[in-house]
């Protein structure tokens, strides 16, 4: 029984070294992430790397809080208010006690960016015009929010294309971990 419980120390142990040698805070400042025309909050981030997390987790096991804070370098109780969050929009779950933590309630390959996204953030438009229209428009929607509203729905779209999973599996990759 000690060496079973030896064995699963050693591999929790090993899957911490290996996720924080990869040092996803620091693959997400790579220039290839400079380029941005959107700024989401610092939580959907934490939230969106918590995910990941998670994702790499061995099956089955839950997650501490404090794991999670430190390895983001975050404070448990900042944390705890972007996992409640995530628990309330249905991503994760909490499980109380000396093992408890959080896990994932859905498969990852069902976790989309926008289904984290929309958890820390809302579901709401990003631009709405605050000028009245009716002098020179008729009536009709503003010119500017249309060509806004429609980028925002091919943003949209794009992020719920993308899945927690596929960017756990590029981590994976370098770390020979794969998500399940």
């Amino acid at each position: 029984m000690n060496n079973k419980l030896g064995q699963n120390k050693k591999l929790e142990t090993e899957f911490m070294i290996k996720y924080n040698q990869l040092k996803i805070l620091k693959i997400c400042n790579s220039p290839s992430y400079e380029v941005t025309t959107m700024k989401y909050s610092k939580a959907t981030n934490y939230a969106l790397h918590t995910m990941v997390y998670l994702t790499l987790a061995p099956k089955g096991k839950s997650v501490g809080v404090e794991q999670l804070a430190t390895v983001q370098n975050l404070s448990a109780t900042y944390l705890s208010k972007i996992l409640t969050k995530l628990v309330k929009a249905g991503l994760i779950e909490s499980t109380p006690g000396v093992k408890g933590g959080y896990s994932l309630v859905k498969r990852s390959s069902e976790i989309s960016f926008l289904d984290v996204i929309y958890a820390i953030e809302g579901n709401t438009t990003l631009f709405t015009c605050s000028l009245e229209h009716e002098t020179w428009s008729r009536n009709e929607a503003c010119v500017i929010e249309n060509v806004m509203i429609e980028a925002e729905t091919k943003m949209k779209d794009e992020l719920s294309k993308k899945k927690i999973v596929d960017i756990a599996n590029k981590i994976a990759v370098k770390t020979k971990h794969y998500a399940t």
